[in-house]
């Protein structure tokens, strides 16, 4: 019987004319229509695949579609943009993408999609990898990866600091918990680093975003805890 990662192998593939219960998929899944069909709809209720609005049912990878998505920019009203844009495979779908291009269905996905994001940059604390290994450990395309990167910042639940460095902002507000409650002073950086463990590469904009924040403030090469009084979040004003 097929493997769940041979059915998304397949769903990738496929694109955006979508993965079928057809015959050619039959055979490879070992399984009758009504199972695959039951296979694929479990994929999608756990966020893995995203079902088309058509009938017959069509499934597609997630990543597809967030990659079509952005694509196509603020054309919301327009249909006929949207099948420029499909395969000649895929153009009898224009229905079904330009619905879920409104909104009707693409909203728990997409946050599906994020949630994993989110949770390889919790997981990864203050030092997250490079994003090509987030990517790779949320289960993302780079540039797919990317696009959800930037929603969340613009949400608040990653907070981008100087050097262009992100990071979840949990992390930070866990770190300005521990700096409140340490017996950090007057410290410089090198005490930050022996303190926090973190290298320069990443203790220099923590505190330089700590400083902008009110949560630290910078005395020549010295910097003094706020313990009181912050008058911002340290993960920054969400929009």
């Amino acid at each position: 019987m097929i493997s769940d990662r041979d059915l998304l192998a397949r769903a990738r593939d496929a694109g955006l004319a979508g993965l079928t219960p057809d015959a050619s998929n039959l055979r490879a899944s070992g399984l009758d229509p009504a199972g695959l069909e039951q296979r694929l709809e479990a994929l999608a209720a756990d966020g893995r695949l995203l079902a088309l609005p058509v009938t017959p049912p069509v499934w597609i990878s997630p990543g597809v579609w967030i990659e079509l998505a952005q694509r196509l920019g603020s054309a919301k009203s327009a249909p006929l943009d949207l099948a420029d844009r499909l395969p000649p495979e895929a153009r009898h779908l224009v229905g079904a993408y330009a619905a879920l291009y409104r909104g009707t269905t693409a909203r728990k996905p997409r946050e599906r999609l994020a949630q994993r994001v989110l949770e390889a940059y919790e997981a990864a604390g203050l030092t997250p990898p490079a994003p090509s290994v987030m990517a790779r450990r949320s289960g993302h395309k780079p540039e797919v990866a990317a696009g959800l990167v930037e929603a969340l910042i613009e949400s608040g639940e990653l907070t981008r600091l100087p050097d262009d460095l992100v990071v979840a902002s949990r992390a930070i507000a866990d770190l300005v918990e521990r700096l409140r409650a340490s017996p950090l002073d007057n410290f410089r950086v090198s005490e930050f680093t022996a303190w926090s463990g973190l290298s320069r590469k990443w203790a220099v904009p923590l505190l330089e975003h700590l400083d902008q924040h009110r949560v630290t403030r910078r005395e020549g090469s010295l910097r003094k805890v706020r313990r009181q009084g912050a008058d911002q979040s340290p993960t920054g004003p969400k929009p």
